[in-house]
């Protein structure tokens, strides 16, 4: 097992793995093209973080983020308009209320998470089927020690309901919980943590 800084290429594996770890999720009904724009857009930032866990040069595990929270999805958005907007023509025509959802999800996470200077952790996510244990503390502990060189406040957030596995993962990590917001519907947690000086 090894961790490695996630490449434009890897966007193709980073999508399936998606899909497979995070069934019933908005960003994952909208397919797997708009899926792999989407983190090829973060790959892409200059001010992203991107690690990936891979097992006999199979992706397992990512972890993504920004040094910047302030702004992030505005400024991809902007970014990468026209490509996202291309990959999202079928789940649009399927539904056209997924254009306005999404845009909706970017301006509220937008919002939200935003302490003054810190950075953020977008997504952390292992295949299920993985026989390895304990890939999701090395990704988070990994990608904080990358994260801290530029920023002593790293954020994030996740759903308070339903999700106490999750939760419970983050505190174990040192996260402690700073608020909660409405998303759309969806009650979120979110949680800091800051470097150790």
């Amino acid at each position: 097992m090894k961790t490695q800084v996630l490449e434009h290429k890897d966007a193709y594996d980073i999508a399936k793995l998606h899909l497979k770890s995070f069934s019933g999720f908005f960003l994952t009904s909208l397919g797997y093209s708009f899926l792999v724009i989407f983190y090829k857009s973060v790959i892409n930032n200059k001010n992203s973080i991107n690690l990936g866990v891979f097992e006999n040069n199979k992706l397992i595990g990512f972890a993504i983020g920004s040094i910047k929270s302030e702004s992030f999805y505005k400024i991809l958005l902007k970014e990468n308009f026209f490509q996202l907007l291309f990959s999202l023509l079928k789940p649009v025509i399927v539904n056209p209320y997924n254009i306005i959802k999404l845009l909706k999800s970017f301006k509220s996470s937008n919002n939200k998470i935003n302490i003054k200077d810190s950075a953020v952790l977008l997504s952390i996510c292992v295949n299920p089927n993985s026989h390895l244990k304990g890939i999701g503390t090395v990704l988070v502990k990994e990608f904080e020690q990358e994260i801290f060189k530029y920023s002593n406040t790293l954020a994030l957030t996740t759903d308070s309901l339903n999700n106490e596995k999750v939760n419970l993962f983050y505190i174990r990590n040192g996260y402690n919980l700073h608020s909660q917001f409405f998303q759309s519907k969806r009650l979120m947690n979110f949680y800091v943590k800051n470097k150790i000086k």
